[in-house]
């Protein structure tokens, strides 16, 4: 679909198998974790490109508040953020690009803009609403085989959250043709003790602490890693990180109205 509605993109599809020995480091562990999974991407990405004429950059498109990935509770500590597209993560690769003498970077060009902000502003919102059901956002999708139903959106886990409240910013409330195991938001609160409720809970504490005190944006994005002193930057940052979380707020407060009033169109 992309190649039909923009003829102009060149085809380059790079297919990379990659299998190492368990002995491939003498006296190395067994990493039987995906923890080093976002090493690996960049690690092809920066080779794809550095056999290509004309491109010196890797650009990772990822919405601010992922990239900073701000824990919404005191229980997501550690690795249960990801650091993927973290700038201090990102900074660190371009510094051990440079140091290794290589003309690459890796860029991420809407590191101060929430989802939303990055559908809404979209220069074909046409194009982009007719094949929103054809990308995945969900970090589970085969969930719905415990439903024994063909795999799709579970609807509330971190990203399929975010993913509602951006696609209800850029094209109005009930405008997401994507299929969620659980549309009712409701649904998802009644169970906030549970694996299913847990991560829209999470939010609700994040955005009525950030509510009750808005200047902790100016801390707590400070918590997943170092960043910048640079204060025009440090003060995008908190910015994309509240309004993210506004975002998501004003998505759960309408679709809990809507299911309030009854209006539900499924």
């Amino acid at each position: 679909m992309l190649l039909r509605e923009y003829t102009v993109i060149v085809r380059r599809f790079i297919l990379i198998f990659g299998q190492f020995s368990r002995d491939m480091i003498p006296g190395g562990r067994i990493e039987n974790t995906t923890r080093s999974r976002s090493f690996l991407f960049f690690s092809f990405g920066i080779c794809a490109i550095s056999g290509m004429n004309g491109v010196n950059a890797l650009q990772v498109p990822e919405n601010g508040l992922i990239a900073l990935n701000v824990p919404l509770d005191d229980l997501r500590v550690g690795s249960h953020s990801t650091r993927t597209t973290h700038p201090f993560y990102m900074t660190l690769w371009n510094n051990v690009l440079n140091d290794l003498g290589f003309q690459l970077s890796l860029e991420n060009p809407y590191w101060n803009k929430t989802k939303g902000e990055m559908a809404n502003e979209c220069l074909n919102k046409e194009f982009l609403f007719s094949i929103i059901a054809d990308s995945n956002s969900c970090s589970s999708p085969q969930k719905a085989r415990w439903q024994r139903t063909a795999s799709c959106h579970c609807g509330y886990c971190v990203p399929c959250i975010i993913r509602r409240a951006a696609m209800q910013r850029a094209f109005g409330v009930r405008n997401d043709n994507t299929k969620y195991l659980v549309n009712q938001v409701s649904d998802i609160i009644t169970n906030h003790a549970k694996r299913k409720g847990e991560q829209l809970r999470s939010f609700q504490i994040a955005i009525q602490r950030l509510k009750e005190c808005p200047q902790l944006a100016n801390i707590l994005i400070h918590k997943t890693g170092p960043l910048s002193d640079d204060e025009s930057y440090l003060c995008s940052l908190s910015n994309v990180y509240s309004r993210g979380l506004m975002e998501i707020d004003a998505f759960i407060v309408e679709e809990l109205a809507r299911e309030l009033r009854g209006n539900d169109g499924n």
